[in-house]
Order: structure tokens, then C-alpha cells, then sequence
């Protein structure tokens, strides 16, 4: 549970110190000032489109969550450890699903955007790929 949620802190990071100059940063930051917490996290919820360079919704942290779960099935027997980087694995997998799937309403190339020039079959064979790890992510914990 968790792992699932902290990939919501990946859209505050965003908002309050990557990108503080931003219309979204300085709403946040003004409801949070008024101590409207729950407000502004719906708020930052709601406003997710606007966010597109997230640290955490990237290729990249992709692959640095495989290493980590690879080395978290073979060396760690914690169930705390193992749930965290199921319940985080959980939340990627399924936004690149639903963003690959869904293209109305996010596009997949966003997950790309540290990396350029890349087409969309590899695109593809990336988001089976990843999908396939976390199938045996899943039957191997």
C-alpha cells in the first residue's frame, strides 16, 4: 500500500520544488499556505495532464525499479520490502497501461521524454516487456 501511494509524492515534487515558477506550483502552494491540505492534494490529483516530466513516470525509473526488484526478490526476504516494490511496481505498470491503452488522454511518449527518438514499436515492445517483468514480479513474491 505503500509503494502504491508513494507514487503520488512524485506530483509534489513536481509541483512544490522541480517546477515552483509554474501555475500549478503556485496553487498548491497558496491552498497549502491557507492549510487546505486535502484541497490541494485533490487539487494535484485533478491537474495530473499538466504534469509531464515526472521523475517517477519516466523509462528510466522504470528500469531502476526492475534493479531494485530484482535485487529485492533475490536478496531480501522483508515482506515490508517486497510489498513496497510490488505496490510501486503496481501504480507504474498500470499507468503505462493506462496511458498506452488510453491515448486520448495521456501519450505513451511522455514516459520517453529522457530519452529521444524512439519509435513507436519500441514503444510497444517496452510496455510488453515491462509487463511481462512484472507478471513475474507478481508470481515470484
Amino acid at each position: 500500500m505503500i509503494g502504491f501511494l508513494f507514487v503520488f509524492a512524485d506530483r509534489l515534487v513536481y509541483a512544490l520544488m522541480s517546477h515552483p515558477e509554474a501555475a500549478l506550483s503556485l496553487k498548491l502552494k497558496e491552498l497549502f499556505g491557507k492549510g487546505k491540505i486535502v484541497t490541494g492534494l485533490a487539487f494535484a490529483l485533478t491537474e495530473r495532464e499538466k504534469q509531464d516530466k515526472l521523475m517517477m513516470r519516466s523509462v528510466l525509473f522504470l528500469v531502476v525499479w526492475a534493479i531494485l526488484t530484482v535485487l529485492t526478490l533475490t536478496s531480501i526476504a522483508n515482506t515490508f520490502s517486497r510489498g513496497f516494490m510490488l505496490g510501486l511496481g503496481t501504480h507504474l505498470v498500470f499507468d503505462l497501461g493506462w496511458d498506452y491503452w488510453t491515448a486520448g488522454r495521456r501519450d505513451i511518449g511522455l514516459w520517453f521524454w529522457q530519452i529521444r527518438n524512439v519509435t513507436k514499436t519500441e514503444m510497444t515492445i517496452f510496455v510488453w516487456g515491462t509487463f511481462v517483468f512484472y507478471a513475474l514480479t507478481v508470481w515470484f513474491l
